[in-house]
C-alpha cells in the first residue's frame, strides 16, 4: 500500500505491506470474546448485515476501557 502525508506544501510517501490471513468466524469470534471485544460482522463488500451469500466478513470490534 502507498500513501502520501501532507507536510506544509510537501507530500511524504510511505509504503506499507499489510499481511493477511482468514480465520472462519467460528474460529475468530471466540478469540474476540477471550480478548474481552465486542464485534458483530457486516458483509466485506457492503458493510450492511451479512446474508446466507455473504463471501468475506468485516468485524467492527469495542474493547470497553472500564473492564
Amino acid at each position: 500500500m502507498t500513501g502520501f502525508v501532507r507536510q506544509g506544501d510537501l507530500w511524504r510517501r510511505f509504503d506499507e505491506e499489510h499481511i493477511q490471513r482468514g480465520y472462519e468466524a467460528n474460529e475468530l469470534e471466540p478469540m474476540l470474546d477471550a480478548a474481552g471485544l465486542s464485534h458483530g460482522p457486516l458483509d466485506g463488500e457492503t458493510f450492511e448485515a451479512p446474508g446466507e451469500r455473504c463471501g468475506r466478513l468485516f468485524y467492527v470490534c469495542r474493547h470497553d476501557r472500564s473492564v
